[in-house]
């Protein structure tokens, strides 16, 4: 179980709905997420447009910038996300991304020209990402 940092007001609120939740005997969710300045502002789901392919990146450089990796995948076609996965605490990428790009053909392109390309040392993987089982 991973914990987050909470400012006051947001513990005090947490710890009051949990106190009510006990009261009630209701049961309280797990993944119930808030979110911090930190993370105000950052799209956590995928961009699932008809059309659209989302594109596994791994093996990334740690140093590596979106803007760079936003330059290696433009050649091959239009991009309409890409983000580097970072851990919470420290913010320093996990080395790997996900790049969505608008067409099947410009994804199937960076897949062919870039998966086992070295960048910086390292060799890239690129396939399409696999979808996210949504049963439990």
């Amino acid at each position: 179980m991973m914990c987050q940092l909470l400012t006051g007001s947001e513990a005090v609120w947490m710890l009051a709905g949990l106190l009510v939740g006990l009261i009630l005997g209701m049961r309280v969710p797990r993944n119930v997420r808030t979110s911090s300045p930190r993370t105000a502002g950052r799209r956590s789901e995928r961009i699932t447009t008809p059309g659209n392919v989302e594109l596994y990146v791994g093996n990334l450089p740690y140093d590596l910038s979106e803007d760079e990796l936003n330059a290696l995948f433009t050649k091959y076609g239009k991009i309409v996300a890409a983000r580097i996965i970072t851990n919470k605490f420290n913010n320093k990428s996990k080395g790997y991304a996900f790049v969505t790009m608008a067409d099947a053909s410009g994804a199937q392109s960076a897949v062919d020209a870039l998966n086992g390309k070295d960048i910086k040392g390292r060799q890239l993987v690129v396939n399409e990402a696999k979808a996210k089982s949504r049963e439990h």
